[in-house]
Parts: C-alpha cells; sequence; structure tokens
C-alpha cells in the first residue's frame, strides 16, 4: 500500500513552527518553490532517517554531525 518510491512522497519537515525561516521538504516540490519568489532553495537536505526510536532525524542537520538535547 502507498508509494514504494520515496521521490513520489510529498513531506514537509519543520523543526521549530515559531521559526519557518529554514524548512525541509520533498524534491518533487522544488518546481513550485522554485517558481514563488518569496522562496529559496538553498541546499539539499539530508535523506529521511529515523532514530532508534522511529522518531524523525533532524533533516537540517549535516549527517553525521550531532545535535545536542537542552
Amino acid at each position: 500500500m502507498g508509494k514504494h518510491d520515496l521521490r513520489e512522497v510529498t513531506y514537509g519537515w519543520i523543526r521549530n513552527s515559531l521559526e519557518l525561516a529554514l524548512i525541509g521538504l520533498s524534491e518533487n516540490l522544488s518546481r513550485q518553490i522554485a517558481q514563488n519568489p518569496d522562496l529559496e532553495i538553498v541546499g539539499e537536505a539530508r535523506s529521511v532517517e529515523f532514530d532508534a526510536s522511529g522518531n524523525l532525524v533532524d533533516m537540517l542537520v549535516p549527517a553525521g554531525e550531532v545535535v545536542g538535547t537542552h
């Protein structure tokens, strides 16, 4: 059931909903993003990964970099 190819899945990732300056969006949205003058593609997000607890890993942190908890 559902889509098996992640390139066909549309998703968005927001680290902090109070700060929307930088968000991660699926690659299949790139055409719509490029057409919106209020948005800018600043780079590629890391691939979708889940941690040992099944939580989505921060897509905006470079792979291998550890984010501290506060």
